[in-house]
């Protein structure tokens, strides 16, 4: 497995992604990760705690949306 080493846009340091996660995202129509996975921690965790409702919003309507969870109404 091959993996492509990318600087994050917000500490430069250098991460790893590999060719199967690259598939699997563009297969999903995502782009490529910016940040490292400590740094996209970090964001997550100051959104939770600074009250972003956006985020919570986001979740609430993927929640109404599974079609898992139709048969539990």
């Amino acid at each position: 497995m091959v993996a492509r080493i990318i600087p994050c846009a917000q500490c430069e340091k250098p991460f790893f992604v590999t060719d199967a996660e690259v598939e699997l995202l563009e297969s999903r129509g995502f782009d490529l990760p910016r940040r490292c996975t400590e740094c996209r921690r970090r964001k997550w965790k100051a959104a939770n705690n600074a009250g972003d409702i956006r985020l919570e919003d986001r979740k609430r309507r993927h929640r109404r949306k599974s079609p898992d969870l139709e048969m539990w109404r």
